[in-house]
């Protein structure tokens, strides 16, 4: 297992993101709910659940600038180098879930109605003129130093340089996922939507702006049976 790694330092990412998919499933079936998190949890509690949600539906759009990362680093530091990529990359979502940790103070961000007006503004965010720079940006490259602690800089900061513009991309869905309590069906179908675009050619907004609906309608479908029971 350890050679595997060795050899493609990216799966041990991949793996991590597995973790996560993992554990939420867990956690939700325990619960009997399709979401992972308790009503109302702690600020630890759901700024640990936020992280786990960035590692499930984030990490694994980041495959191919992991693998890039890996070749343009020396083979004895390659895992190290991988691993620094994801800091630099998951940094930026930690400041995000910061603050939105900080909101949860307020009633309506644990309201689904909030949850599908985020949805919608996914969709109008998808729409975005900004978005194709932010989608250029999200695949830009920087000279990563060979050796020595400026090779770990650049590592991180090859991260943050993706990090930043996927964020500005994807931060309404995410907040989405976090207000209804981590919805499983909403988190999967986040993370197609930003494994799609991220492997996309060319920005294609047709499917954004369509999957992004249709999270919204599943999310007022959901309120409809809890108030039906």
């Amino acid at each position: 297992m350890i050679s595997v790694f060795k050899a493609h330092p990216e799966r041990l990412v991949i793996a991590i993101a597995a973790f996560c998919w993992g554990w939420m499933f867990w956690e939700a079936m325990a619960a009997q709910r399709l979401s992972c998190c308790r009503p109302h949890p702690t600020a630890a509690a759901d700024f640990a659940s936020w992280m786990v949600m960035v590692g499930a539906m984030m990490l694994p759009t980041t495959t191919s600038s992991l693998h890039d990362v890996a070749a343009r680093s020396y083979r004895h530091r390659r895992p190290r180098a991988v691993l620094e990529y994801a800091l630099g990359y998951a940094t930026c979502w930690i400041l995000l879930g910061a603050v939105f940790a900080v909101l949860r103070i307020y009633s309506l961000a644990h309201d689904l109605r909030t949850a599908a007006v985020l949805c919608i503004l996914a969709a109008a965010w998808a729409v975005l003129p900004v978005r194709r720079l932010w989608f250029v940006r999200c695949h830009r490259q920087i000279p990563l130093c060979p050796a020595g602690p400026r090779a770990d800089l650049d590592a991180v900061r090859q991260g943050a340089v993706h990090g930043i513009p996927c964020m500005k991309m994807c931060w309404p869905l995410m907040l989405a996922c976090a207000v209804t309590g981590h919805d499983l069906v909403l988190m999967t179908g986040g993370a197609i939507l930003a494994f799609t675009e991220k492997r996309m050619f060319r920005l294609n907004r047709k499917p954004l702006v369509l999957g992004s609906i249709a999270l919204s309608a599943w999310i007022l479908v959901k309120m409809a049976v809890i108030q039906h029971e």
